[in-house]
């Protein structure tokens, strides 16, 4: 299998809702997104869109999942391969392939650390070669995967999508950055107090962090991480939305990527 450029980049963003209409109103207030107001799929997915274009979105699961959460799909060529790959490698494969008509293939796993993630095979006309990160207040920004087994999930992405992994903060609790084509794209985490379980968290970009915080709280969201100063990076925080779904917010620092690559 030949590797394309810009495979591995995480390039869709689904938020799985037990419980939509709540959602809705939480993110399009957060961030101002607008949401599909009805979906044309039998499954009930409809798209989020900020300023600039959809950039992913929601689909609805029954309560009794527990807490709604967020996943994000990275871009691969030949998707049968890459999932037999990876369920070789340790992986869970909660949803084999499936088809979205004019855009691509996906499948659902989990990697051998638990963390729930898509494989996405896109049409060639519309696959990214770049992130898009930091373009603005409500747009993704970075995605982390913090992990139970951070040696293990190096070994693992690196042999499915190809990434170059580099520990940037070395020690008892090294920070790992994930870069595709020499870009970075995002960061392996083990805390100190391993998570219950691993995920991956999608982090969204803010101007002022903790006026945010501030504004989740106000919307019934609830603070998992306070906010917190990343030297020559920024401010970050993690949050939850009213439905438990974790996700991360950052107030960056002026060329705070480049200082990762």
């Amino acid at each position: 299998m030949a590797r394309q450029s810009g495979d591995g980049l995480p390039v869709w963003y689904d938020l799985i809702s037990i419980d939509p209409q709540t959602t809705d109103t939480f993110y399009t207030e957060l961030f101002g997104w607008d949401v599909d107001a009805v979906s044309d799929r039998e499954n009930g997915y409809r798209y989020f869109d900020n300023d600039i274009e959809a950039f992913g979105g929601t689909l609805p699961i029954d309560a009794s999942m527990g807490a709604s959460t967020w996943a994000t799909y990275f871009q691969v060529t030949e998707l049968d391969e890459l999932t037999a790959n990876a369920e070789k490698l340790g992986a869970s494969i909660y949803v084999p392939r499936t088809s979205v008509p004019e855009i691509g293939d996906w499948a659902f796993l989990a990697d051998p650390t638990g963390a729930p993630f898509y494989l996405f095979e896109l049409d060639p006309q519309r696959r990214w070669q770049s992130t898009g990160y930091h373009t603005g207040h409500g747009h993704v920004i970075w995605n982390e995967l913090i992990t139970t087994d951070v040696a293990g999930a190096t070994d693992f992405y690196r042999q499915l999508l190809g990434w170059e992994l580099v520990p940037t903060a070395p020690g008892q609790n090294p920070y790992t950055v994930a870069k595709v084509d020499g870009s970075p794209v995002g960061g392996l985490f083990q805390p100190a107090t391993p998570p219950a379980h691993s995920m991956w968290i999608v982090s969204f970009e803010t101007g002022d962090i903790d006026a945010t915080i501030d504004r989740v709280r106000k919307l019934g969201g609830t603070v998992v991480h306070p906010a917190n100063t990343v030297p020559g990076i920024g401010r970050t925080a993690w949050v939850a939305d009213p439905t438990g779904a974790v996700f991360g917010l950052m107030q960056p620092e002026p060329g705070w990527l480049d200082r990762l690559a």
